[in-house]
C-alpha cells in the first residue's frame, strides 16, 4: 500500500496565498503599463511589458526547479500514527542566487511542513519537521520541492532523490489489562489460557478452566468432587490470548469505524508488551504470535498494511477465547463459538 504521489491541498495553499500579494502587484503593472500606453498610442510598448511580465511568471518556478536537487531521509523507519518525524534534506542548487521559497512535498499520510525553504548557492542542509497522520507506508522518494514564484502562475515540481520507506502503525486504543481477569470481564469467560506442560513438576490441582488441556484432567479427582479438576504443574504454563481482527467491508458502516477497529487491535499487541501475555493476533489470514520486539514490530506493520475488504478467514476454532474485534453488524455474520467474546469498534463489548 504504497501511497501515490498525490499533492497535498494545503501545499497549494501556501503557494496561493505567497501568489495573491505578488499577483495584485503584477495586475496593478499590467493596468498603468497598458493606461500609458493608450494615452501615448504605444500599444507595442504595452505588450512588451505585460508578456514580459507573464514569461517571468511561467518560466522562473520551472527554471528554479529545474537548477535545484535534493535528497531525502528520515530519522526513523517506524512511527505511531501521531508521531513527530523529522526529514534530513540534502539540497544543491546550480545557481548563483538563493532559490526563496520553495515547498517541500510530502505524501498526504505526512503532514505538510509550514514553512517554506531558500537553498542557498551550492549545497546546504535542512531539516523539516512533520508528523505522521494517519497509518500506512509512504515511500519518502516521492517527496518533492514545489515552486510557484515569483506569481503562482505556474507551478513546477521536482521529484527528490534517496529516500527511505516510513511504515506508520496505527495509534493503539488503550487496552485494560485488568480484561486478563475473569472476574472483571464484563462477557464471565476466560480471555487467556494456561497450556500445561507434562514435563513441569507437579504442584496441586484446581478446577477445570476454558482452556485448559483435556490431558490435564486428574480423572480421579473428577469423580470424587463431580467437577472437572486439573493438574496444575510448575514451569510448564504460558498464557495466550487470541485476537480476531474483521477486515471485511460488509462489517464497517465507513473506513473510519475500520480504523477504530486497527487502533484496537494495536492496543492488544500493546497489552502483550506490558502484562508478559502472549497475544495471538490474526490479521487477514495472517496469525502473529505476540511474545518479543520481533514478533511485535511484525504485526504491528501488518496493521499499518492490513485494508478493508479483506479476506480475514474464520475465527480460529481453539479452546481458549478469542477476543473477536469487529461491529454487531459483522458479529452476526461470522461463524464462531457462542462464547467468544466480541469488542465491537465502537469500544463496547457486546455478549454473543
Amino acid at each position: 500500500m504504497i501511497q501515490g504521489t498525490r499533492l497535498s491541498p494545503s501545499n497549494w495553499q501556501r503557494l496561493h496565498a505567497a501568489a495573491r500579494s505578488r499577483l495584485g502587484l503584477l495586475l496593478g503593472f499590467c493596468a498603468i503599463s497598458i493606461s500609458l500606453a493608450i494615452v501615448q498610442s504605444h500599444a507595442s510598448i504595452a505588450a512588451v511589458a505585460v508578456g514580459s511580465v507573464i514569461a517571468i511568471g511561467a518560466l522562473a518556478p520551472l527554471v528554479m526547479v529545474w537548477c535545484a536537487s535534493v535528497s531525502i531521509a528520515s530519522d526513523t523507519t517506524r512511527c505511531f500514527a501521531g508521531d513527530r518525524v523529522t526529514l534530513t534534506l540534502a539540497a544543491k542548487s546550480r545557481l548563483p542566487v538563493p532559490l526563496p521559497e520553495l515547498q517541500l512535498d510530502v505524501p498526504h499520510l505526512l503532514r505538510p511542513p509550514s514553512e517554506a525553504l531558500t537553498l542557498r548557492p551550492g549545497t546546504s542542509t535542512h531539516v523539516v519537521a512533520t508528523a505522521a497522520t494517519r497509518r500506512g507506508v509512504v515511500d519518502l522518494s516521492i517527496c518533492g520541492l514545489l515552486s510557484g514564484f515569483p506569481f503562482g502562475l505556474v507551478r513546477a515540481r521536482r521529484r527528490a532523490t534517496g529516500g527511505n520507506r516510513l511504515v506508520i502503525w496505527p495509534r493503539p486504543t488503550p487496552v485494560d489489562a485488568s480484561v486478563l481477569s475473569a472476574r472483571s470481564d464484563p462477557l464471565a469467560v476466560d480471555w487467556t489460557h494456561a497450556r500445561s506442560s507434562a514435563g513441569g513438576e507437579l504442584v496441586g490441582v484446581r478446577g477445570y478452566r476454558r482452556g485448559d488441556s483435556m490431558r490435564s484432567i486428574h480423572w480421579q479427582q473428577t469423580s470424587k468432587h463431580g467437577r472437572l479438576i486439573v493438574t496444575e504443574r510448575a514451569g510448564g504454563t504460558s498464557r495466550q490470548l487470541g485476537v480476531w481482527l474483521d477486515t471485511r467491508s460488509t462489517s464497517f458502516a465507513d473506513p473510519e469505524q475500520f480504523e477504530e477497529a486497527v487502533s484496537q487491535a494495536a492496543g492488544f499487541v500493546d497489552l502483550a508488551e506490558r502484562s508478559g501475555v502472549a497475544v495471538v493476533i490474526n490479521i487477514a489470514r495472517q496469525r502473529f504470535t505476540v511474545n518479543d520486539d520481533r514478533s511485535r514490530r511484525d504485526a504491528l506493520d501488518a496493521l499499518a498494511l492490513v485494508v478493508l475488504d479483506g479476506d480475514s478467514g474464520p475465527v480460529p476454532s481453539q479452546s481458549a477465547s478469542v477476543v473477536c474485534i469487529t461491529t454487531s453488524h459483522g458479529w452476526r455474520s461470522c461463524s464462531h463459538d457462542r462464547n467468544t467474546p466480541m469488542l465491537v469498534a465502537d469500544r463496547k463489548a457486546v455478549p454473543a
